[in-house]
């Protein structure tokens, strides 16, 4: 079978726009608008209010004033750029494809769906990401979070990758008022040491789904994702440069790996431990604080558990197997399962930490 990706068409009615220069949206000598029989020269630009809207090859347009607009497709070779305020309603129609390239460096906000369509790109670089829409960033196409400005997720959209995401540059990404989502069903690469940060009131779920890959793989420092970023990781996450800290409440049903370089840390918050979950690699899972919740059978292969402070807790069944240790440095022995530290692991208890062994287990 061959898959041919074409540029979004559809027979012209009367309404529609299209560019005919690059400049900025708000300036309608760029444009043209179709009466029904043939395309005349714009005298507004676009909006919501209007037909399809058409960014043809190879203009570059920049949203540079407050904007509402629907049924926007950006063709290949062409390039959207948001700097100032733009919303997308789920209005009539394909609210926006991208099959160019769309640039997030102001506000988004709507409730509409985009899609970024395989040979598309799109960069978040700065600004708001405020949608109760959904974005997707569909197989086949770029997908980068990039520059040392900030970003800030909140409201209570949704991202759903499934390409590979490379987030670069020093720039965080902040929650803030509502409850928004980030799930990964392709490649997400942290060639970084930027976190997901508290800032007012808001918290993310970033999932990590089953086919997903969470890769740090730059950065020696430490990627934080903090007590308002919930996690669930049903997929495969490594550590292979630096450190991942996890310090809100997630359910780990998958792969957690680190390299001899790599490490991760739980410095508070609960993670749940759940059936299937296994720790593998050669680096280390560090227990620094809160609860590690031993919820299902599961286990660690190769690694090193360095449990230095918090609560271990749970009533089902770890096991430590051949290659793998498990470190006691401090902490409360909460759990009324049991720990296995079979053939071919090891288990030291040391420091002079106190530590507190009670409950069942």
């Amino acid at each position: 079978m061959i898959l041919i990706v074409t540029d979004y068409s559809v027979a012209q009615t009367a309404g529609d726009y299209r560019t005919v220069a690059s400049g900025n949206w708000n300036n309608p000598a760029i444009w043209q608008t179709y009466d029904g029989a043939s395309w005349l020269n714009a005298g507004i630009s676009p909006s919501s209010s209007d037909g399809l809207i058409t960014i043809q090859s190879p203009h570059y347009i920049t949203i540079n004033s407050s904007l509402t607009a629907d049924q926007v497709v950006v063709n290949n070779g062409a390039t959207l750029e948001n700097v100032s305020s733009f919303t997308i309603p789920n209005g009539t129609g394909t609210d926006m494809d991208v099959n160019g390239a769309f640039i997030l460096n102001g506000t988004l906000t709507g409730a509409g769906t985009i899609e970024i369509n395989s040979g598309g790109s799109f960069d978040w670089a700065s600004g708001y990401f405020g949608s109760t829409g959904t974005l997707n960033v569909n197989t086949g196409s770029a997908y980068t979070i990039s520059s040392s400005n900030n970003k800030f997720f909140y409201d209570s959209g949704t991202i759903n990758n499934y390409t590979t995401c490379t987030w670069t540059g020093t720039g965080g990404v902040y929650m803030y008022n509502g409850t928004p989502a980030f799930n990964n069903y392709g490649t997400f690469n942290i060639n970084t040491d930027a976190g997901f940060y508290n800032y007012y009131y808001g918290s993310v779920n970033f999932t990590n789904e089953a086919t997903g890959t969470v890769n740090k793989i730059g950065g020696t420092g430490e990627t934080s994702f903090q007590s308002n970023c919930s996690y669930n990781n049903y997929g495969t996450m490594t550590v292979s440069s630096g450190t991942i800290s996890f310090s809100g409440t997630g359910y780990n049903y998958g792969i957690m790996n680190t390299t001899n370089t790599g490490i991760l840390n739980f410095p508070a918050g609960i993670c749940h431990v759940m059936t299937g979950a296994t720790f593998t690699g050669a680096g280390h899972v560090a227990i620094t604080g809160g609860v590690f919740s031993i919820d299902g059978t599961s286990s660690a292969t190769g690694c090193s558990l360095d449990w230095s402070s918090g609560n271990m807790s749970g009533a089902s069944v770890f096991n430590f197997n051949s290659g793998s240790s498990f470190n006691w440095i401090g902490g409360y022995f909460d759990v009324s399962g049991i720990i296995n530290v079979n053939a071919g692991a090891a288990m030291t208890i040391s420091s002079g930490n106190n530590k507190f062994f009670y409950n069942n287990g």
